[in-house]
């Protein structure tokens, strides 16, 4: 469609006025545990407007409700628990707020059929916290500066519905373990986490909105940060979105959203993503103010409305209630001028738009005719695992993708894999060659790490950085450390040789521990005992060192030009040029692997008289060993 430009102008949103919370001070505070006492199961304790000392418990089956979430403060300033609640059946919390508990604000154990609606919680570890509840219900609730939002542990058939979770600093919403949980239509915003599901097969999520640095985790994976990848990885929210969301006044306690959508002026950010009913469950008629929701309520405790400045400048049409939606201005001959949106799943119908003031690159928008194109998907994807590693979802050290620097072979099928520095702190991985699993890991957080094989059952770990290097020594079945021996008695668990952060290669040959030194030009040895290494063989510029157990040589790339054999005395038995600027190399059995910068391959040689290498073939298609890998 075209659609004529018109001038951009500002908007307002208008929501109904909300009065700020009461001051403390303001009040004289009344002791609530005085009003408790009294109450039988059945009955609803009133509160008027004003402020009440917290730290109290309410009586099973017992309701409380105030005159409003913005003029009835529970100060639970000094106390574990605001309102603490244990055991009993089909009561209710309402309109009120609580504020300052050490633990929690609302602390709910052992009770069924609790409904919680229209309260402001704030300021604590947690803000609402259900212990091995059953059929309880959060609604139209402002969840807010709390640590922890929102805890659903243990219990069953619970519901949290069109509440705003704003500002909780670790998470909003966790699901550690229960069953049948359900959350929808709500807001939850400036979060390290907006929602952590213990067990996906347990929760269902769906329409609500996001807007945290991670948008959810599920247990034994890595949050993520995208709802796409959350969607994809939890197989839930497929009508949820990720927005900013700004609110009026959340300094003042007012959670009012305060911004319309880029695109559309006469909509909230918040409004329209929600759902009448989800998985059975109806969302609330009314919003935490009392105000109407429609058939597509919006996401959060308020029901915003906007009242557009001016006409809008066109309209598009979606066909297709499901997948996910995206939009653009384009010249007509086709040309991007700027994206209305992307990945928004919005519902069949029309939709009225306003253009942006400027394109995408930042520059004025210029009168004139302009294309509207929306592309609609309903594309899905079946999350199956980790890429680029074993597939592990845990724990940390086997799920990150292994940069791995440096790798052999050790005498138990395992491969070992050095990288470098790693936010999970590995150093270097063994994986079973046959399952490809990770069979144990070496942690760390030194920047290289090189492996060698050693003798029986013992392989030899390198690690350096410019500042230091040390060598330990692992078992290759289980990856435990072995100490070194010293005369009395004593061990030492590394070896701090001198000059080994220089080394370039590292190798174990016939009892003894070789560094390569490229830029001394030297190779140095030593023995397995706590020694330096002192023993020297000058070669030119000498980096990789691979050692070949079974014809007692040690191998190493010189100057990026030739292949040295040594033998155990140190003397070279052979020096070839098998290939052009050789860059890394493998020795087994009399099988040699040498891969070249100039051919982009691995070369595979029979090694049987090292003087005169046998071609047996080659590895790769040459792209090059630092190029694009394939197969």
């Amino acid at each position: 469609m075209q659609s004529k430009m018109f001038g951009v102008k500002t908007w307002a949103l208008s929501v109904a006025a909300c009065v700020p919370l009461l001051s403390i001070s303001a009040r004289a505070a009344e002791n609530l545990a005085d009003r408790l006492a009294k109450a039988k199961p059945g009955e609803t304790v009133v509160l008027p407007a004003g402020t009440f000392l917290g730290g109290a418990t309410l009586p099973p089956g017992v309701s409380l409700k105030g005159a409003g979430f913005d003029k009835t403060v529970i100060d639970a300033t000094g106390a574990d628990a605001g309102i603490s609640i244990d055991s009993g059946s089909n009561a209710g919390v309402s309109d009120l707020a609580i504020r300052g508990a050490r633990r929690a604000d609302l602390l709910v154990t052992n009770a069924q059929g609790l409904t919680v609606s229209r309260v402001l919680v704030a300021d604590s570890i947690n803000g609402i916290s259900f212990d091995n509840v059953k059929a309880g219900r959060i609604e139209n609730a402002i969840i807010a500066g709390n640590r922890y939002g929102i805890i659903l542990g243990r219990g069953a058939d619970n519901v949290v519905v069109n509440c705003t979770l704003a500002n909780n600093g670790s998470l909003g919403i966790s699901f550690p373990s229960g069953r049948h949980a359900i959350a929808f239509n709500n807001c939850i915003t400036e979060s390290s986490m907006g929602v952590f599901v213990a067990d996906t097969n347990e929760v269902r999520l769906d329409h609500n909105l996001y807007f945290t640095l991670i948008t959810g985790s599920a247990a034994g994976q890595i949050g993520r940060e995208e709802m796409t990848d959350w969607q994809y990885l939890s197989g839930m929210d497929a009508h949820s979105v990720r927005l900013p969301v700004a609110y009026r006044d959340a300094g003042a306690g007012d959670y009012r959203p305060a911004n319309p959508l880029a695109w559309a002026a006469d909509r909230a950010v918040t409004s329209g993503w929600g759902a009448e009913a989800f998985e059975g469950v109806h969302a609330p008629e009314r919003d935490i103010t009392g105000a109407k929701r429609g058939q597509q309520p919006g996401a959060g405790a308020f029901e915003a409305k906007v009242a557009a400045p001016r006409p809008p400048d066109g309209q598009f049409t979606v066909k297709g209630d499901e997948g996910v939606k995206s939009a653009g201005i384009f010249t007509t001959d086709g040309r991007e001028v700027a994206y209305l949106f992307h990945n928004l799943p919005l519902r069949k119908g029309n939709y009225p738009f306003w253009f942006p003031a400027r394109d995408f690159a930042g520059r004025a928008l210029a009168a004139g005719d302009y294309q509207i194109r929306v592309a609609e998907s309903n594309l899905k994807w079946t999350y199956l695992g980790w890429f680029g590693d074993n597939g592990e979802a845990s724990p940390w050290s086997h799920t990150a993708s292994c940069g791995a620097g440096w790798v052999a072979f050790d005498n138990h099928g395992h491969l070992l894999m050095g990288q470098g520095w790693s936010e999970d702190h590995t150093n270097l991985r063994a994986y079973d060659v046959k399952t490809g699993k990770v069979a144990w890991d070496f942690g760390g957080e030194i920047f290289s790490c090189r492996p060698a094989p050693g003798e029986g059952d013992t392989a030899y770990v390198l690690r350096s950085d410019d500042k230091q290097g040390q060598v330990s020594r692992v078992d290759q079945k289980t990856g435990g450390v072995i100490p070194f021996e010293r005369a009395g008695g004593k061990v030492e668990y590394t070896l701090r040789p001198a000059h080994a952060e220089k080394a370039a290669g590292f190798a174990y040959l016939d009892g003894k521990l070789y560094l390569s030194d490229e830029t001394a030009g030297v190779i140095r040895s030593a023995g397995t005992t706590p020694e330096q290494f002192a023993d020297a063989v000058h070669i030119p510029a000498p980096t990789v060192l691979a050692a070949d157990a079974s014809r007692h040589l040690l191998w190493a790339i010189s100057g990026e030009k030739s292949l040295l054999a040594l033998g155990a005395d140190g003397k070279t038995v052979a020096e070839v040029t098998p290939v052009e600027r050789p860059a890394a190399l493998a020795v087994r059995d009399g099988r040699l692997a040498v891969a070249s910068r100039v051919t982009g391959k691995v070369h595979l040689f029979d090694s049987s008289d090292p003087a005169h290498l046998r071609p047996l073939g080659t590895l790769g298609t040459g792209d090059g060993p630092f190029g694009p890998f394939a197969t």
